[in-house]
């Protein structure tokens, strides 16, 4: 659709804040609630500012909570989008598929910092003036698709640069080099206008210099297991939107996930309405839950960082069972490290368990 997922999201915001719906915001998501006979019935939140538990009643409720880009060094995702959704619908018994496929995009920005995981757009490789080159100046995918060259598909120029970077031919800042100083500046301004904008607020210009580039993580086209109507097999739990799996296969086409979206979105939404029980208001816990202290956080950091690191050595674009299988020992010492946290601070960090 013309202007793509933001375009969608501020359509459906404007349609949510008519429909009356109570929208509750300044929460961070901590896990889902079951009765005693494992039925989902709501959801626990920490209070930003206060740090208190806000209990969340529901008689249903759907996962709608993104990927798990964040667990990558560069993602193209929101801040926060780190698997969260799948961990909690593990938690409840419910079962997830096809997690080992995850799609990278080879044009997200690696600098400047304010611009990493900024998705630099596709459209730029279209041009045949195009040029990606290493730090040596090579315009290295004839190493690895002579043909097709920068036009190559997005899962052959993510692979072909990981390799360049992993061998020690990237930039500085863990990139490679986008070249667009002889592609028509109108040209790119029609296609990319916006991405433009950002690129010119952030002191680049792309007419007279490269832009240093890099594979990010992008879309899990794995998720929950749902059926047509995105019922988990939990009671009380549905899934959509990227946390529901194996609509996509084993890859997915470009705006495939926006069509997802909005279809499952619409039939998760309209099942869990006609879903029968009670729910309730929010019901808030007094105490601070955060408990964390400076050394906490950083402990935190650098659980969150060697996870990172974890999954782009062991589980990113290029996998080997020797590299499986030493992050997997990296990720049980970062599991008991974990156990020895304050309870604050092992709520707020679930998404790396």
């Amino acid at each position: 659709m013309p202007g793509g997922g933001p375009r969608m999201m501020m359509i459906l915001g404007a349609r949510l804040a008519q429909s009356g719906a109570r929208i509750l915001e300044g929460l961070s998501f901590i896990g889902l609630l079951r009765d005693e006979g494992g039925r989902v019935v709501g959801a626990d939140f920490q209070e930003e500012g206060s740090g208190d538990l806000v209990r969340v009643h529901a008689r249903a409720t759907v996962l709608a909570m993104g990927g798990l880009g964040g667990m990558y060094p560069i993602t193209t995702n929101a801040p926060g989008v780190a698997g969260v959704g799948y961990g909690a619908a593990l938690d409840v018994g419910a079962r997830l598929r096809d997690m080992e496929f995850v799609q990278f995009t080879p044009t997200a920005m690696a600098h400047p910092p304010q611009l990493r995981g900024r998705n630099s757009g596709g459209m730029a490789l279209s041009f045949p003036e195009t040029r990606l080159r290493n730090s040596l100046n090579e315009r290295f995918m004839a190493r690895y698709a002579p043909d097709d060259m920068e036009h190559a598909k997005r899962d052959v120029l993510s692979r072909a640069m990981h390799r360049e970077i992993v061998e020690g031919r990237g930039t500085e800042n863990g990139g490679l080099y986008l070249d667009l100083t002889e592609v028509s500046y109108e040209g790119l301004r029609d296609v990319m206008g916006e991405i433009i904008d950002d690129f010119e607020s952030a002191g680049l210009d792309v007419r007279k210099e490269p832009i240093e580039i890099a594979p990010a993580a992008h879309s899990c086209m794995g998720g929950v297991i749902i059926d047509t109507n995105g019922r988990t097999g939990v009671d009380g739990l549905f899934a959509a939107g990227e946390n529901g799996g194996g609509l996509h296969g084993a890859n997915r086409l470009a705006s495939g996930g926006l069509t997802v979206c909005a279809v499952m979105g619409d039939r998760a939404g309209r099942t869990a309405a006609h879903v029968e029980g009670e729910g309730g208001p929010p019901e808030k816990k007094e105490g601070d839950l955060r408990g964390a202290d400076e050394a906490g956080e950083a402990q935190l950091d650098e659980i969150e960082k060697e996870i990172r690191d974890v999954m782009f050595s062991a589980g990113g674009i290029e996998r080997a069972s020797e590299a499986l299988a030493d992050g997997l020992v990296r990720i049980a010492a970062q599991k008991e490290r974990i156990k020895v946290l304050t309870p604050a601070e092992a709520l707020v960090s679930r998404h790396a368990q």
